[in-house]
């Protein structure tokens, strides 16, 4: 018999492979982490977490705008 796959799971794993990242071609890791559940963050941990990546952002812009 065929064995059934997961879409989700096969087009992760074809765009982990556009982009070279060999942890994601693992189609048992990527099944493993859509079957999992996601803990949900606090607010605080929330804010910390936008304010760390709009850093990251203005990081990348500075670094855009000095060349």
């Amino acid at each position: 018999m065929y064995e059934r796959k997961n879409l989700t799971s096969l087009k992760i794993m074809q765009k982990a492979r556009e982009f070279q990242d060999l942890e994601l071609s693992s189609e048992a890791l990527v099944n493993s982490l859509l079957a999992g559940e996601l803990n949900k963050i606090d607010k605080d941990d929330k804010t910390a977490l936008t304010r760390i990546i709009n850093s990251l952002v203005e990081a990348k812009e500075k670094a855009k705008l000095s060349k």
